[in-house]
This record gives structure tokens, sequence and C-alpha cells, in this order.
């Protein structure tokens, strides 16, 4: 079982779990992601899915500790949010 939570104001909650010391993570393409398989997991993490076609809001990816990206080969560069939850949280709780 993984812990999840859906919320309409990620900004606050962001910045409620900083406070407390968890390191938020979004999952998401952009200049300065890294590989998921070269990123190394705080013990207090929290992942950042965004929507499907719009992805990730530029306010909340602003304020993440990091972003990472699952590496794809081939033309197509994005996956089904619940396809890139589960190989992110499944390659984190294997490592």
């Amino acid at each position: 079982m993984v812990a999840w939570e859906r919320a309409d104001f990620a900004l606050s909650i962001i910045r409620s779990l900083q406070k407390n010391d968890f390191s938020i993570v979004a999952v998401e393409q952009a200049s300065d992601s890294i590989s998921l398989y070269d990123f190394s997991e705080p013990e207090k993490t929290v992942y950042v899915f965004g929507n499907e076609i719009t992805g990730i809001e530029s306010e909340v990816l602003e304020i993440c500790d990091s972003i990472i990206e699952i590496p794809m080969l081939g033309q197509k560069e994005s996956l089904n949010v619940a396809v890139t939850a589960g190989i992110v949280l499944f390659h984190h709780q294997v490592i």
C-alpha cells in the first residue's frame, strides 16, 4: 500500500511538507530534470505527478526540491500517469 493524497492547492501542501523535512520530487520532463536512474531518493520523499495533458504547473515545479524523469528511447516522449507512477514507485522500492 502506498499513501497518497490529491489536493486542489498543491503549493500550500508542498510548503507544509517541506517544513516537515520532506523532499518534494516532481516527475516531469524539464530542462533541469535528472534521470530516474541517477536520482538518490531522500529518506522522506513525496512525489508529485502531474496532469497527463498539461503536466505539472510551473509554479509547482519551481518550489520542488528535485525534478526527475524516466528516460525513453524512440519518438514517444510521454507515458500514462498511472504507468509513470508505477515505474517510479517500484524503482525506488527495489533500490
